[in-house]
């Protein structure tokens, strides 16, 4: 059975479900992860993301930069007055940059937290989900995975490595090495 890219019309959820039958998944994006200095001027307990607290503004402890990017406290913690470091987790899926000393105010407003700042760098930036067209080449590469050529079938799986972008194959067909 010959196997054939989709059509370039298709998109979304029914590019998704057609590539599936190449056992291909859409790579799905990720949240930046960023430290952020808390400091707190008496004993408290802050919500994270493992918490089932909802609040106006979402669930768990949340900040936000000078952009409106919005962050959200990954573990509840409980805190005594000075500085700690926490993980916060983007709100928003994908890539999203920060820039040092940019995260400074409080979306969920609790009292005692006198101090929001992001002194570093992140330690995750996030990365956007693959796109429809990223995707489609992606299966076109994979279908020769199982050809029955040797040459195909080892560029085809040096080709699904995470962080390969591109990649060619030389063959010596000679009995000379070179």
């Amino acid at each position: 059975a010959r196997s054939y890219p989709p059509p370039c019309g298709l998109l979304g959820r029914l590019l998704d479900e057609r590539v599936v039958i190449n056992n291909i998944q859409r790579r799905g994006g990720t949240f930046t992860i960023q430290p952020i200095e808390l400091t707190v001027d008496r004993t408290l307990t802050l919500p994270g993301l493992d918490a089932n607290f909802n609040s106006i503004n979402g669930t768990g402890f949340t900040v936000q930069d000078d952009a409106g990017n919005q962050f959200i406290l990954v573990d509840t913690v409980t805190l005594t007055a000075g500085t700690t470091e926490l993980n916060f987790r983007a709100r928003n899926i994908g890539q999203v940059e920060t820039i040092v000393d940019t995260i400074q105010n409080a979306v969920t407003i609790v009292l005692g937290v006198t101090v929001i700042n992001n002194p570093s760098a992140p330690l995750e930036v996030g990365q956007n989900e693959e796109t429809d067209n990223e995707l489609r080449v992606r299966r076109a590469k994979s279908v020769a995975i199982a050809s029955t050529g040797y040459l195909n079938g080892l560029l085809a799986t040096i080709l699904d490595l995470d962080g390969v972008s591109d990649a060619k194959l030389y063959e010596n067909v000679t009995n000379v090495t070179d």
